[in-house]
């Protein structure tokens, strides 16, 4: 499925550096794990001065596993989604 096309683009890309934690890419995109879900294309004007906005920097699963945000989770929560944050 598509979903698949899209994890493994991502699982091949997050192998070359598994450590990584974070992306950091001026005027970039983001590297989505799902075709699900995705965010706009273009990020919307800033709501304090409605100046243009852009992605720079992604969080990456390898840095929630660091931080251990599992184990701080409320009881019965679902966890997080390590996909992108």
């Amino acid at each position: 499925t598509a979903g698949d096309k899209q994890l493994r683009r991502f699982a091949k890309r997050v192998a070359r550096a598994p450590e990584q934690v974070l992306r950091y890419c001026w005027s970039g995109a983001p590297l989505w794990h799902s075709s699900v879900g995705q965010g706009p294309a273009t990020p919307p004007a800033c709501p304090a001065c409605g100046g243009p906005r852009s992605y720079e920097m992604q969080v990456m699963p390898a840095l929630l596993y660091y931080l251990d945000v599992e184990s701080h989770a409320p009881a019965g929560d679902p966890g997080m989604d390590c996909g992108v944050a």
